[in-house]
């Protein structure tokens, strides 16, 4: 069997490993190019902070741009969102969800 994958996320003060396995990897892949072509991507020209939305954003902050915490789940599927939660603060079933 082969190595997981894994994604660093690094907080304030930690750094938390995220292990991905080789199926979430390959679905992640398959999202990928049904968005954006590799050569349209708007990660070419844009900072990946703000094209993901932060939950923090969304229900802290005054952004014009991130939806608020009721319009979260009329977002399109798959949705990526970013947080500086630790991954050990999240609910489980956000850490099992597809």
């Amino acid at each position: 069997m082969a190595e997981p994958h894994s994604m660093n996320s690094k907080t304030n003060q930690s750094k938390e490993t995220v292990f991905l396995s080789e199926e979430e990897v390959e679905q992640l892949k398959q999202c990928l190019p049904k968005v954006h072509p590799p050569t349209q991507s708007p990660l070419v020209s844009n900072s990946p902070h703000v094209l993901v939305c932060g939950l923090e954003t969304a229900v802290y902050g005054n952004s014009l741009t991130a939806p608020s915490p009721h319009q979260l789940k009329e977002l399109p599927s798959p949705r990526l969102l970013q947080s500086h939660v630790p991954y050990a603060s999240l609910l489980e079933s956000m850490k099992t969800s597809p």
